[in-house]
């Protein structure tokens, strides 16, 4: 669905996003902790898919790794923040 590179991931989630996390990207993920309504993952994933489904689920999400994508992630908000404060 999305071009670009595979890159390996570890997100911080909040648990009842596991579904969403198999939707999307399967089931090909490890949990490496989890707490009572957290957990953080690893997986390989399409960077661009990544990038836009942490938008989608921005308030429930943290990208540890990639820090690039991290860093879009960032730059994107940035700009919806000027945007919208300009009106």
């Amino acid at each position: 669905m999305f071009s670009g590179e595979t890159v390996n991931a570890e997100l911080e989630i909040d648990r009842f996003l596991i579904g969403q996390i198999i939707d999307w990207f399967g089931k090909g993920f490890n949990v490496l902790s989890e707490s009572n309504d957290k957990c953080v993952i690893s997986l390989k994933v399409n960077e661009n898919a990544l990038f836009y489904w942490t938008m989608q689920y921005s308030q429930f999400v943290k990208i540890i790794k990639p820090q690039s994508v991290a860093d879009r992630v960032v730059s994107v908000a940035r700009d919806i923040i000027l945007k919208y404060g300009e009106e």
